[in-house]
């Protein structure tokens, strides 16, 4: 005898045969399976006689059962009749065992790999769906920061070009001027030759011993005047700008996807975090690569090939970026970060995780690095075609049209000033917005990615977010401290070293003081200066409220006495003394922490305190 059914997805009324009793049917409109009732009643069981002094007796517990609806033998939760696996506690529903996605899931305290890359391409695009305006405001600051990036660059050539050609024409008397050097000689007759050389008279008591004097050529002499620096400084800002919204972004969003969120929520960044942000994104090749970074420099200095050397500092940049930035970056969302910055420990979670970080490696270079990897390629290699068209075909015509600019006023202050730079800033905000607008979309789907990868592949990656609070800190987390404040002490010596050369030019040219004279205050004036900014940079740092450097801070570390009290001034002063004592001994004093029952270094030891972790409830 023919049954009806009707389907719960579409309401559809189906008929079937009597077979297919206590079967599951296919819906011929919607193809989702229907129960079919077994139809089959359950036979009457006898009910005793109520005993009098039982106040349940009378109770049928039979009837209480809701015969309507199919339970979990596990959880006892109601699921749908055509269930298969119980989407609570992960039973299946006819054997009574635990299903096999649970049973990883349970063992791996995550979700099965093997669902990682169907699920971080569908969960990436649903989050580029419900955030477009983050893509835009990605947009909009990597436009900004590259305007700014292009106007800098812009100007410093403008400045170099019209410097260097004001120095070759500014030699008169005993100089040669050559590309790569100025000589002035004044050996022949050194009581009366004299020179003239950018606005300056050489004489034999302004020269060497030997009465010759070797300057840099036009064109270097140009990139190291104050000018040039500066633009160069605001060119370096821009791209940190640039750089730390990508970082900022992409923790953010990889903070949000281990916490399962859908939507990014507003978080709170300025310009400094960002700029802080933007080192990291520099730093973090070359703290990672730090034992590489010598073979450009050899290749620089035994080979003499630049083209060598530019590839080589091209690679140690590129190839963290391209394999190990996944790792990276989910590390970095976690409250203790040192995990992502030496290679040891980058290197091993690779490893683990190799076929998915070879994966998102892939979809990051296609859908993010590919374009301006080409786009710089062009630009590297056809610099001067590209400025050309730009100059007759784009510039000049716009300008001309417009004011009755001609090519002729090029080098004019005022038409640089403004005409020429403000079209610039135009065409590249433009430009730069409708490119990034484009690569945005597709850098935070990847963002995302980055995030599901973490998601996916926790149990394999070592995330530490949590230490014992005043547990001192090994020698492995010290140690990158020490290279993040390296290079913040490298910084601070190119300052101190940038200035000194500034006082003693003036100087020394008021003064008429010979060269080696000159060299010898350069190098005395910027070696203090660098000691001094190094005193204030640890004694202030460490006995503020960071109580720690920057490479501390950015570890997760604090510096304090032998008691657990927080440094003074003085104390911090009497540490950052005892570390050039340490310095002095080829750091092998600071080696000590790594063997040292409290790992403590030797300036530790000196100034009597120690560094260790922040804990987790230390802000």
């Amino acid at each position: 005898m023919p049954i009806k059914v009707r389907c719960k997805q579409c309401d559809t009324v189906l008929t079937v045969s009597d077979k297919a009793r206590g079967r599951a049917v296919k819906c011929r409109e919607c193809g989702a399976r229907v129960q079919v009732r077994s139809g089959k009643r359950k036979p009457r069981q006898r009910v005793k006689p109520a005993d009098p002094d039982d106040l349940f007796g009378g109770l049928n517990l039979t009837a209480a059962e809701d015969a309507q609806k199919r339970i979990c033998p596990s959880c006892a939760r109601p699921v749908r009749e055509e269930d298969e696996i119980c989407s609570y506690c992960g039973v299946n529903l006819l054997t009574g065992q635990l299903g096999e996605r649970e049973r990883i899931r349970r063992q791996r305290k995550g979700p099965p790999p093997d669902e990682f890359y169907k699920a971080a391409i569908s969960d990436g695009l649903e989050f580029v769906k419900g955030n477009k305006g983050w893509c835009l405001t990605t947009a909009l600051v990597w436009a900004l920061t590259t305007t700014m990036a292009v106007c800098s660059a812009f100007t410093l050539t403008w400045y170099i070009s019209g410097r260097a050609d004001e120095l070759r024409e500014s030699g008169s008397g005993k100089v040669e001027i050559t590309d790569d050097y100025v000589l002035i000689d004044l050996s022949e007759n050194p009581e009366n030759d004299q020179a003239e050389y950018d606005g300056k008279r050489y004489t034999k008591s302004s020269v060497g011993e030997d009465y010759t004097l070797r300057l840099p050529g036009p064109y270097h002499g140009a990139l190291r005047s104050p000018p040039a620096v500066f633009w160069g400084v605001i060119l370096f800002i821009s791209v940190l700008g640039f750089g730390g919204w990508a970082w900022t972004l992409a923790v953010e969003i990889g903070k949000a996807t281990l916490n399962r969120q859908k939507e990014l929520k507003r978080f709170h960044t300025d310009l400094f975090s960002s700029m802080a942000m933007g080192f990291r994104s520099i730093f973090w090749p070359a703290v990672l690569l730090w034992p590489f970074l010598l073979v450009p420099l050899a290749i620089q200095q035994l080979a003499g090939s630049q083209i060598g050397s530019a590839i080589a500092w091209g690679c140690i940049f590129l190839i963290p970026t391209v394999f190990f930035l996944p790792v990276a970056i989910i590390h970095l969302t976690q409250k203790y970060t040192y995990r992502a910055w030496l290679l040891n420990w980058v290197l091993k979670d690779w490893l683990r995780t190799l076929v998915p970080s070879l994966f998102v490696s892939a979809l990051f270079v296609v859908l993010v690095l590919s374009l301006p990897l080409a786009a710089g390629g062009l630009l590297i290699g056809f610099y001067d075609g590209i400025t050309g068209y730009y100059t007759s075909s784009v510039e000049t015509p716009i300008l001309s049209n417009a004011v009755g600019y001609s090519a002729a006023d090029a080098s004019t202050f005022f038409s640089f000033t403004f005409l020429r730079l403000p079209l610039v800033t135009m065409l590249g905000f433009i430009g730069s917005f409708v490119v990034w607008g484009v690569i945005s979309f597709p850098a935070v789907f990847m963002m995302r990615v980055f995030g599901m990868f973490g998601y996916y592949f926790r149990p394999d990656l070592s995330l530490i977010n949590e230490q014992n609070e005043m547990e001192p800190a090994g020698f492995g987390p010290r140690f990158l401290a020490g290279l993040i404040d390296c290079i913040m002490m490298i910084i601070m010596a190119g300052v101190s070293f940038t200035i000194s050369y500034v006082v003693t030019k003036l100087f020394g040219g008021l003064y008429g003081l010979p060269s080696y004279q000159i060299t010898l205050v350069l190098m005395t004036l910027g070696g203090l200066m660098s000691v001094a900014l190094w005193m204030l940079y640890f004694s202030s740092w460490e006995s503020g409220q960071n109580r720690g450097t920057l490479g501390k801070v950015a570890v997760g570390m604090m510096v304090l006495t032998e008691k657990g009290k927080p440094v003074t001034s003085k104390q911090a002063t009497q540490r950052a003394a005892a570390g050039i004592v340490t310095i002095l001994t080829l750091f092998l004093g600071f080696a000590m922490c790594g063997f040292h029952d409290e790992r403590r270094a030797l300036h530790d030891l000196l100034s009597k305190t120690k560094v260790v972790w922040r804990g987790e409830t230390d802000e």
